[in-house]
């Protein structure tokens, strides 16, 4: 039964991460596209700095953040990033996307390319082609990431949920770790406090000097077949545009 759950919750994130990743991006491309040409320019480059108490929608070639906002931050653009930045939750879709040191309360973002060097205080639910949570990175909760390639150095203090093509653990994690990959390696530095949960076709590669402390137990499963969800996320993704 533990099985049967754990795999359907597992199919529903990543479905859920590919609807997100799709819809974002779309959205991202279609916000400068539907400029007006004199709009356009002014909308190359898109800089928030100072304080705001405010939402803010942001919508550029290149965005960079470095501000102090209070509430929430929605942008989208080809380079998005938080340079030293403070906000509350942020949703972000680009091609690039940086968060570079400073906080966010909880983070959902989708891009081709993900660096997290910053603090997450809540939970992060990200979506890329290849992800990196370098060793300045911390998640204070649980993590939830869809990509080709994830590379983890960081700290997360929650659980870990990853799904990807290979995955590489050299970081801590407070919780237990859910991997659904075709490789799975743990580095010597890695620290897993719970469960190391897998689903791959092979075994994980752990290297002498890695802790697990909890059990390392494989689940049955196949990588998804995303193509069977490719009419659902255009259709998805086609309203949120439109939204």
């Amino acid at each position: 039964m533990e099985s049967s759950n754990c795999n359907r919750e597992t199919g529903l994130t990543r479905q859920a991460l590919a609807l997100l990743m799709f819809g974002l991006l779309l959205v991202g491309v279609s916000i400068p596209e539907s400029l007006g040409q004199s709009h356009q320019q002014e909308r190359e480059n898109v800089t928030l700095e100072g304080s705001h108490t405010d939402m803010q929608f942001l919508a550029g070639r290149s965005i960079h953040v470095s501000a102090d906002v209070a509430d929430d931050v929605f942008a989208a653009g080809r380079n998005v990033t938080f340079d030293g930045a403070k906000a509350e939750n942020a949703i972000v879709a680009g091609y690039d996307v940086d968060l570079r040191g400073g906080t966010v309360a909880d983070m959902i973002t989708a891009a081709s390319t993900i660096r997290i060097a910053g603090v997450i205080e809540d939970d992060l639910v990200a979506a890329a082609r290849s992800m990196r949570i370098t060793s300045e990175g911390a998640i204070d909760s649980d993590a939830r990431l869809a990509a080709e390639t994830i590379d983890m150095e960081g700290g997360i203090e929650g659980s870990l949920r990853a799904a990807a093509r290979r995955i590489t653990d050299a970081g801590e994690i407070g919780g237990k770790a859910d991997f659904l990959a075709e490789r799975i390696v743990i580095a010597p530095s890695a620290s897993i406090a719970g469960d190391l949960i897998y689903r791959s076709g092979t075994e994980p590669e752990i290297a002498d000097g890695a802790t697990i402390g909890g059990e390392i137990r494989r689940v049955e499963s196949d990588m998804p077949d995303l193509t069977s969800v490719g009419f659902t996320m255009l259709r998805v993704g086609l309203m949120i545009a439109l939204s």
